[in-house]
């Protein structure tokens, strides 16, 4: 029984290892494209978080040069102010030749108002007082 028994058990590993044998080569391509797809995967991952540093770091100089640029804005706007104010002081006797400052967005009380177009008439009617044929019966 002991010989029989040790035949059994030989067998049965040489046929788990044919088995596992054409276990692998079909089932292995599996994961073999589950390995190249995990692989592409965090190459992708890592693709993005780049990218994302990237336009971070975009956003944050554009914004930086935008400040500048503002800053930039103010100080010119300020240069021809006074410089047209110092300039041209003996042409007018207004308090500013420059009538528009970045501070204060009121009017001059000597601009004339600007009219702008309207889409209704400038005396509109009630369009229910009256019927369009109205003529009264008697008096």
């Amino acid at each position: 029984m002991s010989i029989m028994m040790w035949e059994i058990a030989v067998s049965g590993l040489v046929i788990g290892i044919i088995i596992g044998v054409f276990a692998m080569c079909f089932g292995g391509r599996n994961l073999h494209e589950k390995k190249k797809l995990e692989d592409k995967l965090k190459q992708s991952q890592v693709d993005l978080m780049r990218y994302r540093e990237e336009l971070r770091n975009y956003l944050a100089q554009s914004l930086h040069l935008l400040d500048n640029l503002e800053c930039d804005h103010k100080k010119l706007h300020q240069h021809i102010k006074n410089g047209s104010n110092v300039l041209l002081s003996h042409l007018v006797t207004s308090k500013s030749l420059y009538r528009y400052d970045l501070a204060e967005s009121e009017v001059d009380k000597n601009q004339v108002p600007i009219n702008f177009p309207r889409d209704y008439p400038e005396e509109s009617k009630n369009v229910f007082s009256k019927p369009p044929f109205y003529t009264p019966l008697s008096k």
